[in-house]
């Protein structure tokens, strides 16, 4: 499959910009090392301001996009006096951003433990642009080395947030989990951090109807808890050890009551967790054929062991004995497009690829979700991971501004999901599971007969 980023719009950040020029790079053998100089960034901006419009501030100003352009802009008549050397370092940066002196890697840091604290750009306007830029590109770094696709709408959007959701399936959101990178969590003088988000809407473009334009959306991958400090994510989500160690694991990231105002997004810090350890992983490059297919696709996952323990939350179940038949009654949890944490259902298991690798359905997930626990809606155990999917995630309309891309519910090649069989052996079975499993699952109310016919609208004062 062709490759995708997680940020299709040049208003939100510069990945798509990087993407033109090192998309296809490999990842530098120097990235451990620039990331644990940049851990400690200077205090004076000269230098930092430096490597920024050579490696961001420069390709954003091919984008067109005002709000890129004011970033740049703005830091420049700020931290560099004087208009001469502005005109000189200008022509210089431009040259240096050509060669790409500069790892993805390096960036990637630089711009998420320098941009999101700079302290120097005060305008409102500027000030959301910046998070966006924030959000942007880290979410394209996380995955600028995976072929997992947009996904999309299939029939009707069936999102829902964790306040309307049936009770009864919150155990699975309670234990879903935002994969992001520690850039991405300011820490507050009370102890407790501040998740770097951007507004929806405007960081996409999105027209005025569009379902929760006027959430936060922040960058990374989701995943689930399996184990008592066990996580399931996709693979292309945490390939290496650099990775892992730059990774947070936030809890609760989600809408818990009718929204009133802006969402807060602080976090405490018992919902943080990090990377201890890839327990073990699995991705490789899939290709898209001339008609438009996939080819059979290798797996995707990664078993992530974290820092400790997590308390008070109940691990997710998984599916041990197999069966899962086309036609199933499935639903996932997870942060499609990076938004606060949605329940999608009324899908089903549209085709069995392969009885121990893959399955597809027609869930409505996007980008983001990559890494979602996928849960049988007749056992709620957990049957797969979400991996891939469609593209593009949004269409434009004769407006100008953008909606989501939708197709019938049996439209398009579908949602391919992981099956969890690959990491049977790496994850513990579940207190009287292997009992269970002889004996029929209690059947539970299909998910449709339940759900609402659309969430009511959410409106954040962003």
């Amino acid at each position: 499959m062709v490759r995708s980023t997680l940020c299709p719009s040049f208003s939100v950040t510069y990945g798509v910009a990087a993407a033109a020029t090192a998309h296809n790079k490999p990842p530098s053998s120097n990235s451990l090392q620039f990331s644990s100089f940049m851990k400690s960034p200077p205090r004076q901006g000269t230098l930092v301001t430096i490597l920024l419009f050579i490696n961001i501030y420069i390709p954003c100003l091919s984008s067109s996009s005002p709000c890129l352009f004011a970033i740049n802009l703005g830091t420049a008549l700020r931290l560099i006096p004087s208009s001469s050397f502005r005109s000189v370092f200008f022509i210089w940066a431009l040259c240096l951003n050509i060669a790409d002196l500069l790892p993805l890697s390096a960036i990637r840091d630089l711009q998420v433990q320098y941009i999101a604290g700079m302290p120097f750009i005060n305008i409102p306007f500027i000030k959301y642009c910046r998070a966006a830029a924030v959000v942007g590109l880290t979410a394209f770094s996380m995955a600028a080395s995976s072929s997992a696709a947009d996904k999309m709408i299939y029939g009707t959007d069936d999102r829902l947030d964790y306040y309307e959701m049936p009770e009864r399936f919150r155990y699975a959101a309670d234990a879903t989990v935002l994969m992001t990178r520690k850039g991405m969590l300011k820490s507050l003088p009370d102890g407790n951090f501040r998740l770097v988000a951007a507004n929806f809407g405007r960081a996409y473009n999105l027209c005025p109807e569009v379902k929760f334009r006027d959430q936060p959306v922040t960058a990374g991958c989701s995943g689930a808890l399996v184990g008592e400090d066990l996580v399931i994510t996709a693979g292309h989500c945490v390939q290496a050890a650099d990775e892992c160690s730059e990774a947070a694991f936030v809890f609760d990231y989600s809408v818990k009551a009718p929204p009133s105002g802006k969402m807060d997004l602080t976090v405490k810090p018992e919902n943080v967790y990090h990377c201890s350890e890839i327990v073990r992983s699995a991705f490789t490059e899939v290709v898209e054929t001339p008609e438009g297919h996939l080819k059979p696709v290798p797996p995707d996952f990664a078993l992530i062991r974290l820092d400790r323990k997590v308390t008070g939350r109940t691990p997710l179940t998984v599916n041990r004995s197999g069966g899962l038949k086309k036609g199933a009654q499935i639903f996932v949890t997870g942060y499609p497009l990076n938004l606060p944490l949605k329940f999608s259902a009324n899908a089903a298991v549209t085709r069995d690829i392969d009885d121990d690798s893959y399955f597809v359905t027609n869930l409505d997930a996007f980008q983001g979700n990559s890494g979602s626990p996928v849960l049988n809606a007749g056992t709620g155990l957990v049957e797969g991971i979400l991996v891939r999917g469609e593209d593009p995630s949004f269409v434009a309309t004769p407006a100008g501004c953008k909606v989501y891309n939708t197709l019938p519910d049996l439209g398009g090649t579908g949602l391919e999901v992981n099956k969890i069989g690959f990491l049977l052996d790496n994850i513990p079975q579940a207190p009287g599971q292997a009992a269970a499993e002889g004996a029929a699952q209690p059947a539970l109310d299909p998910v449709g007969a339940i759900l609402p016919l659309s969430p009511q609208d959410v409106n954040f004062d962003w």
